[in-house]
C-alpha cells in the first residue's frame, strides 16, 4: 500500500507552521531583552564620564559598578 503524496505535504506543512510558531515565540523574547540590553546600555553611556578614574569619584565609580 502506498502513501499518497498529500500526506506528506500535509505533514510538511503542520510541522513547519509548528517549528516558525516556535521561532517567533524566541524572537520576540530575544527582542524584549535585547531592547532591555540597548537601553541599559544607553542609560549608562549618559552616566559614563571620562573622569571616574579620578579618586575624588570613588563613590560614584563604586555605585556604577
Amino acid at each position: 500500500m502506498e502513501v499518497p503524496s498529500s500526506v506528506f505535504g500535509y505533514i510538511f506543512r503542520k510541522y513547519t507552521s509548528i517549528i516558525q510558531k516556535e521561532l517567533g515565540i524566541e524572537d520576540k523574547k530575544f527582542k524584549a531583552i535585547k531592547k532591555n540590553d540597548d537601553e541599559t546600555k544607553e542609560r549608562n553611556l549618559k552616566l559614563f564620564r571620562p573622569n571616574l578614574e579620578n579618586p575624588a569619584n570613588k563613590t560614584i565609580t563604586s555605585e556604577l559598578n
